[in-house]
């Protein structure tokens, strides 16, 4: 039964003796004239609701799947806008770590490089300390021939001060004896 055909059946305000013959005729009928005029009365205001429901069954259905589909662009969106920022970050990581990498090296050579300069000045500090060290040690020993020559040349000195001391003491000697001896005489 259509809206229509349950319009076409609905009493009137004032009803006919036609109209409420059934009505009277069912009421003995049970629960399927209870129905019938729950249908009578009710009937197009519940095709009307069911219509709505309907319809607005329809619009939640086709809402959601617009929402669902809007969700899933918004998800796909925020996933290629998350991949394209892991991506950068990524990219920038490698780089910096590149450039750490690179500075690191540079470091380590130019380290190794002062350490070779740092050692051969070290090793030119120690051939001009051995130098200083033979020059000094020449230097020194010449001094020391010098003193030493020197202080032989004053023992020799002093030697033949003191040979002509032991001969001016034997003149001595000799005269002391002759003056003893003509003191005797």
């Amino acid at each position: 039964m259509t809206v229509a055909d349950k319009k076409e059946v609905a009493p009137s305000p004032t009803g006919t003796q036609a109209e409420k013959a059934p009505l009277a005729s069912e009421g003995a009928g049970g629960p399927e004239s209870v129905d019938r005029i729950r249908q009578i009365i009710f009937g197009a205001q519940m095709e009307d609701y069911e219509r709505r429901f309907s319809q607005l069954e329809k619009r939640l259905v086709q809402e959601s799947a617009e929402i669902r589909k809007d969700l899933v662009k918004q998800f796909q969106n925020l996933e290629a806008a998350l991949q394209r920022e892991v991506d950068r970050l990524s990219k920038q990581l490698t780089a910096e770590r590149d450039s750490r990498v690179k500075a690191a090296e540079k470091l380590s050579k130019k380290m190794l490089e002062e350490d070779r300069k740092l050692e051969a000045k070290i090793v030119s500090g120690g051939d001009r300390f051995d130098k200083l060290l033979k020059s000094a040690e020449e230097k020194a020993k010449k001094l020391l021939q010098d003193r030493f020559s020197r202080l032989q040349e004053r023992i020799e000195e002093l030697k033949g001060d003191k040979t002509d001391r032991a001969a001016l003491a034997r003149i001595l000697r000799g005269a002391a004896e002759q003056l003893e001896n003509s003191k005797k005489s």
